[in-house]
């Protein structure tokens, strides 16, 4: 465990606030105890470079007032807010590529499942927007049941009317033009006699 005069190669702006020496803002024994809890920190965060955890504390000791941010209590208490707060503060790119990761596989899955869709989504939203008009008492329930019945079986039977109406007048119309046709070819065969008869007469 580095002291503070250990630490000071890597931390040139930190003295040993026990000498005296007034190189920092210090104005009470509780950011003493900071300064020395954040060392302590600092030997257990091995990721974290030297020069930006030094700008990181010295940043957060000369914003003063520490004891209004919560930092109280025995020296477990304050540790662990500290490194809270440590946390909160510096974010690695690792860090920071893993949340964009898991936001980007987040994305992929949400389209992926929009895109999965079944192919009847247009009949179960008619199926949802219908379960939601059936609201009120069962009174009211099935009374809207039953026009839904009635308005479906008046759908059908229109549906076989028209059917049955293009039936019928595709079948007038074949009848048409079979008739069309036979008096057509009794019109031909008719001019066929009178010509023949014609040329009878004149050979005689």
């Amino acid at each position: 465990m580095r002291t503070t005069s250990e630490a000071a190669p890597h931390f040139p702006n930190l003295r040993d606030t026990s000498s005296g020496d007034d190189g920092l803002p210090l104005r009470n024994e509780t950011i003493t105890r900071f300064t020395y809890t954040a060392f302590l920190l600092w030997n257990r965060v091995s990721y974290l470079e030297a020069s930006e955890l030094q700008a990181k504390i010295l940043t957060l000791l000369h914003r003063g007032h520490v004891e209004k941010r919560g930092i109280t209590g025995d020296a477990a208490s304050r540790r662990e807010a500290i490194r809270k707060r440590v946390r909160r503060v510096v974010e690695t790119e690792e860090e920071r590529s893993r949340r964009l990761s898991t936001m980007a596989q987040r994305g992929q899955d949400r389209r992926a499942k929009e895109t999965e869709e079944p192919s009847n989504s247009r009949l179960s939203d008619m199926a949802q927007r219908g379960k939601r008009g059936i609201t009120g008492d069962a009174a009211s329930r099935r009374e809207s049941i039953r026009k839904r019945e009635r308005e479906l079986l008046k759908l059908k039977k229109k549906e076989t009317a028209d059917c049955q109406l293009w039936h019928n007048v595709a079948r007038t119309e074949e009848r048409k033009k079979q008739k069309n046709k036979e008096i057509a070819d009794c019109q031909t065969w008719h001019n066929v006699g009178r010509r023949r008869a014609v040329e009878t007469e004149e050979q005689k």
